[in-house]
């Protein structure tokens, strides 16, 4: 396999979840699609829990991406996807690489995996699994839009597969993701450019204000953020709640999809995604790890 960092694409991440990084993964996904360009949607790990679409026809590793490969128009395979942790909720999850069931893992925090926990050979498998799912995608070069899971700078950087080894790796433009209504969350927002560090800072193009409801909160988030940003703001995105019980139907999801383009399709971060990769980093992540 090829150290090349991926074609072109973009790695949207948060310091924490709940932001909205899927809304937002969404969004892109099919704003670009609207434009007749390719995309494949990219998750290097998800933790998928049984309460959440269990009438879904997919098999339980396939939902983690189940509305990014349906804004992208895609079916769900196994690259788009390749550590999946399924979980009851109960802090541990039966762990799928490339669909293979592998045993149970511990969940770290709400969705988040960490490497750390695994044993030698399962932590091989994945880092194994991801960098397969990769090489896939440089090949197909199809626009990548990777995201993160549940937040950065959590985890050391080499036991955060999804949110520090990946986005090294790949070597595409970084989007942060703050919602602006969540306590706490614009303080880590400003703070995640420092914690995340180098090289990781010089792929970082801007970011986006999630889950705006009204322009006053609005107004002040982007003064105060403007001061501590090292990278400026690429849209403000609109709080919207889909109906409950759409994701049952082909058709409401679809509406979903089309409102969450309309959301982010800001010519700024329209563009900002659009260039091609940028400079990798000097020493692979993977290889690293």
């Amino acid at each position: 396999m090829t150290d090349a960092p991926l074609p072109r694409g973009v790695t949207l991440i948060a310091p924490s979840s709940g932001t909205g990084k899927t809304a937002v993964a969404v969004g892109i996904a099919r704003a670009l699609r609207r434009q007749n360009i390719a995309v494949d949607p990219f998750k290097a790990t998800s933790v998928v829990d049984l309460t959440d679409r269990s009438s879904s026809p997919l098999k339980v590793y396939e939902r983690g991406v189940f509305h990014n490969c349906g804004a992208a128009g895609v079916p769900v395979r196994w690259w788009n996807n390749p550590v999946v942790a399924v979980t009851s909720g109960n802090g541990r999850g039966q762990l799928y690489v490339c669909g293979e069931a592998l045993g149970e893992v511990p969940i770290f925090g709400q969705d988040s995996l960490d490497l750390r926990a695994f044993p030698p050979d399962l932590r091989t498998r994945c880092l194994d699994a991801v960098t397969q799912a990769l090489a896939v995608l440089a090949e197909r070069g199809s626009f990548v839009v990777i995201e993160g899971s549940g937040g950065a700078g959590n985890l050391p950087s080499r036991a955060d597969l999804a949110n520090d080894v990946v986005p090294l790796r790949a070597g595409l433009p970084v989007v942060l993701i703050g919602n602006v209504n969540q306590e706490g969350h614009l303080t880590s927002l400003a703070g995640l450019p420092g914690v995340l560090g180098e090289p990781y800072r010089r792929l970082m193009v801007g970011y986006i204000l999630n889950g705006v409801r009204d322009g006053a909160r609005l107004a002040d988030a982007r003064e105060r953020l403007a001061q501590a940003m090292p990278v400026p703001e690429l849209a403000a995105v609109p709080s919207y709640a889909p109906p409950d019980g759409y994701e049952d139907s082909p058709q409401a999801c679809e509406v979903v999809y089309e409102r969450r383009a309309d959301h982010v399709a800001s010519p700024a971060l329209l563009a900002a995604i659009s260039s091609h990769a940028l400079t990798p980093p000097l020493v692979s992540a993977l290889r690293e790890s």
